[in-house]
């Protein structure tokens, strides 16, 4: 049987070496996988503010596109024409007459013979600028030197036919001159009262409220012709009236009504505007005033109403209230460099004192165990959440 060669043990030297060697490999694959292999997602919610601003905003026809270093707009007129009635209680007074004057006069003849006087035969008083003057209503025949009653009525309604006793002393025409005449007892039956009647100002009212209604309508109106092309909308301010095609009261000044009505048609035109021209104006000075350090993220807008006086180069100006929303900026490149390749809890220290934040990061490292931030950018993801809150923040 043949004998077998004996082994002889490798040198103390070269077990040395395939050690190191063995460990170096091992290194360098646990170097690698720790280098390219574990991954980290930053979660980071930065501090926000909100601010409000009060933005003109002027309106002018002519323009073509929108001038965002002035605050100028362009707008589209619109028009038609639009009706409204309105009535009002009359505030003007005045006097109604009721019924004429009735009585009887005393005719004494002056002649030697009968004298007729026919009905019809004009009595009056001779005292003041306006006499009141009556008729005698039937024929009467008044004997020689003698006298006779006869039934008179005055020429007018109203109280002036209401006399005293002996204040008709004249009779008018021929038969003045062969009778005398005189009234015994007092005229009366005549009556006036206070009415209301149509006054100027009446008509004022009745125009203001009637204009009123039809520029309510109009607002309506022309809000759905600039509302035919979507994201238009017309500002109740830009409303003019144009002109007044037809306008009938139902009375006119000085009559007796209690009601006075109009009947009021309008020309009407107005702005349209576009929703989104106003807003890149508003947004436009949000960012002018936005806080150094921060980045706005969202806005919203009030459209408000017209500026009494002329403080704009449109044909009129209206406010926008414009409402930003920032957070702070973080730069994802500057975050990279601060956390990578250190201890997860240096990397929390790091963000926590160097950025504005307002709830402390999340960091999530794969796998779990691995106590380090990823060296390698690419294996580090970044995200902000501003406006957000953690769960554990919420709780």
């Amino acid at each position: 049987r043949p004998k077998t060669p004996p082994r002889h043990r490798p040198p103390l030297w070269a077990l040395l070496l395939e050690s190191v060697v063995l460990f170096a490999v091992l290194g360098i694959l646990v170097g690698v996988w720790a280098f390219a292999v574990p991954s980290a997602e930053v979660t980071l919610y930065p501090s926000t503010i909100s601010y409000t601003r009060l933005v003109p905003i002027s309106v002018d026809p002519t323009l073509d596109e929108v001038d965002l270093e002035h605050g100028v707009i362009p707008s589209t007129r619109v028009g038609d024409e639009f009706e409204g009635y309105a009535e009002v209680v009359t505030t003007g007074r005045g006097y109604a007459f009721s019924g004429r004057a009735t009585g009887k006069v005393l005719l004494t003849n002056l002649l030697g013979q009968d004298y007729q006087v026919p009905a019809g035969t004009i009595v009056r008083t001779s005292g003041g600028s306006y006499p009141s003057r009556y008729a005698t209503t039937q024929d009467v025949t008044i004997p020689a030197f003698g006298q006779a009653e006869v039934p008179v009525e005055a020429l007018l309604e109203g109280p002036r036919g209401n006399v005293d006793a002996y204040q008709v002393n004249l009779v008018e025409g021929v038969a003045g001159f062969a009778v005398r005449v005189t009234n015994p007892e007092p005229i009366t039956g005549a009556e006036s009262k206070i009415v209301r009647i149509v006054s100027q100002a009446d008509r004022d009212r009745a125009w203001e409220l009637a204009a009123q209604q039809v520029m309510a309508n109009a607002y309506n109106g022309l809000q759905e012709l600039a509302t035919q092309e979507p994201g238009r909308f017309l500002p109740r301010q830009s409303l003019v009236i144009q002109a007044a095609p037809h306008a009938a009261y139902t009375h006119v000044v000085g009559e007796r009504t209690d009601v006075l009505g109009l009947t009021l048609r309008l020309l009407v035109t107005g702005e349209a505007i576009r929703v989104r021209d106003a807003q890149a104006v508003a947004y436009r000075r949000l960012l002018e005033e936005l806080p150094a350090g921060y980045t706005l993220i969202d806005a919203r807008y009030e459209f408000g109403e017209a500026a009494e006086e002329d403080i704009g180069p449109g044909v009129f100006t209206f406010f926008v209230t414009a409402h930003g929303y920032a957070a702070a900026r973080i730069d994802r490149d500057a975050v990279l460099e601060m956390v990578r390749g250190i201890p997860v809890r240096e990397a929390y220290k790091r963000l926590e004192s160097s950025l504005s934040l307002a709830a402390p990061p999340e960091i999530v490292v794969s796998p779990k165990w691995f106590p380090y931030v990823p060296f390698l950018p690419i294996r580090i993801q970044v995200n902000t959440a501003p406006g957000q809150l953690p769960a554990r923040a919420q709780q």
